[in-house]
């Protein structure tokens, strides 16, 4: 048995204003077996599916909840969560049998499905009710404790949980296994606390061979015979308690270790949850809500603790999260954005990524790309240039007036894609319906890829020594070899036409936007621009001190060509002089050939 969807009307956030209508629900969310890892910035509505389940199933250790006054949508004055359940086994269908519905699909399978639902009143308190809408009527205490699912909070205490302490949830959880489901009085364990309760009072009262013991019971009998007209005499007696007691004396540690930290202690009590599933299988639902999974959890532990959980296919974990590390050992179908917009969905179903495009994705989804599923906005780059550039850009851009936010402050991330492959990244906020769309602004930034000069091999080149001296400049060199000669405009404007109208025709879409370098490349781009042309020629003489300023365009057309340009370390040189740089007000103007990365920036940054 598994959770198949969620449906939310005027639940916190995931609300409206219009008049409440059961057809219509404002949230519905269609959830994976096994792991549905929900990401999103705070305040995003990550904890109000968490909360809207938990309030559904009820949790080990916490009394039962219901939503209150604070959990409806601001104005609203009734509220709704249902919850889909599949999956259904056989044991599980003998225990909620007056409870299920079936639908027939167009295969002429009968689905078996279980509807529960939470409808309440500003005001007045509504019952959990399962069965189809407007027959549903409170499951039983059994079915009600199988369905119980295991929580863990975002800021929880492993260490208290852990300790010896009265109700501990150590204690919950061994309480629950087969081990100590008989009769306590036939219980090992007991028969022995039973035996150390008769060693005990004989050590207390004068049966013992320390001194200390019956200094102890002396100055309590002197007292009582004082206080007393006959000689009566103390006892001490060890009260043994229930074997529950025995087990909040407990506590989990490891061996050898001492005093653990809360990260060892994390993983810990995420284990002893996890054991309860194991050995309970037949008497629990196996759902377990656990928020922040990453807290307090090293790297690398994480990943561990993510792998385990996508192995435990017969549970199903609803896990939220900030951790990009933690998203990108994730599958792609395993992941919800959760946004203003609303929760969406990355499976296969609902993106617009191929299938290869798909795997490709999910194979090489790296930490540093998993951010972009963090972000408010995302910044699609080809290269290292563009990753070092666009931070500094923004930055300048600020101080010229024309950005309010730069890229940390609007919660942007720049992806670099390492190639112009942007498909394989920007399809994945994509949706196949595409009302709603997933709501995050995504720019592509790509080169044109058109040269403005063109190489050809000189007839004489073979004749040419090889080999070059110390002062002779690699442009001269390949210079003697190659003719380079300016593309005539008419030739390279037909071609730019076509390229631009197949990038926009493949990249902008919904949210996405491409926005294409007008000239060439990037650097060539920069080199010709009146906002950055000059500090970028700077940037090029100080990475290649032989650079000629003189005839610029072809020197770099030469480099392009020749693939000799240190792109990184010129953009290195250009971001630190525009860091440098004084800036007053700036004034956009649509035929830079810079003007393209300034829209970019501005579409994401918002």
């Amino acid at each position: 048995m598994h959770i198949s969807k969620i449906r939310l009307w005027n639940f916190r956030r995931f609300g409206s204003t219009k008049e409440f209508d059961i057809s219509s629900p404002n949230l519905e969310v269609k959830f994976q077996k096994g792991i549905n890892l929900i990401v999103g910035e705070n305040d995003s509505g990550k904890s109000a599916i968490i909360d809207a389940i938990k309030y559904m199933l009820s949790a080990h250790g916490y009394e039962s909840t219901r939503p209150n006054d604070s959990d409806f949508f601001h104005g609203s004055d009734r509220m709704r969560i249902e919850l889909e359940l599949t999956g259904i086994s056989r044991n599980e269908a003998s225990i909620f049998l007056e409870w299920l519905s079936y639908s027939k699909g167009s295969d002429g399978k009968t689905t078996v499905f279980m509807r529960m639902s939470y409808d309440s009143t500003k005001g007045m308190k509504g019952d959990v009710l399962a069965g189809p809408i407007g027959d549903g009527k409170p499951l039983n205490k059994s079915a009600k404790n199988y369905l119980k699912c295991t929580y863990l909070m975002p800021l929880r205490d492993a260490h208290t949980d852990l300790n010896p302490r009265r109700n501990s949830r150590l204690s919950q959880i061994l309480n629950a296994t087969p081990a100590f489901s008989i009769d306590q009085n036939d219980h090992t364990l007991y028969k022995k606390h039973a035996e150390f309760k008769e060693i005990a009072e004989k050590y207390f009262n004068n049966d013992s061979e320390d001194e200390n013991a019956a200094i102890i019971q002396n100055a309590i009998n002197k007292y009582v015979a004082e206080f007393s007209d006959d000689e009566r005499k103390s006892m001490l007696l060890y009260q043994s308690g229930s074997l529950r007691s025995i087990l909040e004396r407990m506590q989990l540690s490891l061996v050898d270790e001492i005093n653990p930290g809360l990260g060892t202690l994390n993983r810990l009590f995420i284990a002893a949850e996890l054991m309860n599933f194991q050995i309970n299988q037949s008497s629990t639902a196996r759902i377990g809500l656990i928020e922040e999974v990453e807290a307090h959890i090293h790297p690398q532990a994480q990943m561990k603790i993510i792998e385990t959980l996508q192995n435990e296919s017969k549970s199903q974990f609803f896990l939220t999260s900030h951790s990009p590390n933690l998203a990108s050992k994730v599958k792609l179908e395993k992941i919800f954005i959760c946004n203003k917009s609303g929760v969406f969905s990355l499976s296969k179903e609902q993106t617009k990524l191929s299938p290869d495009d798909y795997q490709s994705l999910e194979w090489f989804l790296d930490v540093t790309k998993a951010n972009l599923f963090f972000a408010r906005s995302v910044i699609m780059v080809e290269g290292w240039s563009e990753e070092i550039l666009i931070p500094a850009i923004a930055d300048y851009l600020k101080r010229g007036k024309i950005l309010k936010k730069n890229i940390t402050e609007s919660g942007a991330s720049i992806v670099n894609v390492g190639s112009a492959e942007f498909r394989k990244y920007s399809n994945i906020f994509l949706r196949k319906d595409e009302i709603p769309t997933i709501g995050i602004p995504v720019s592509v930034i790509t080169d044109l890829d058109v040269p403005e000069y063109s190489r050809k091999l000189r007839s004489d080149a073979s004749s040419l020594p090889e080999g070059q001296d110390e002062d002779e400049d690699e442009e001269v060199i390949e210079s003697k070899k190659y003719d380079y000669q300016l593309i005539e405009e008419s030739e390279i404007t037909e071609k730019k036409a076509k390229k631009e109208s197949s990038i926009h025709e493949t990249h902008t879409k919904q949210t996405c936007k491409a926005f294409i370098a007008p000239s060439w490349t990037l650097e060539y781009s920069l080199l010709k621009s009146k906002y950055f042309g000059k500090l970028y020629m700077e940037a090029l003489r100080k990475a290649h001190p032989k650079f000629n300023s003189a005839d610029a365009e072809k020197c770099l057309a030469v480099k392009l060509h020749n693939k000799s340009l240190d792109k990184p370390l010129v953009a290195s040189y250009f971001a630190q002089k525009l860091n440098e740089s004084e800036v007053e007000a700036i004034e956009i103007l649509s035929e830079d050939t810079a003007t393209y990365l300034i829209e970019a920036i501005k579409y994401a940054c918002v």
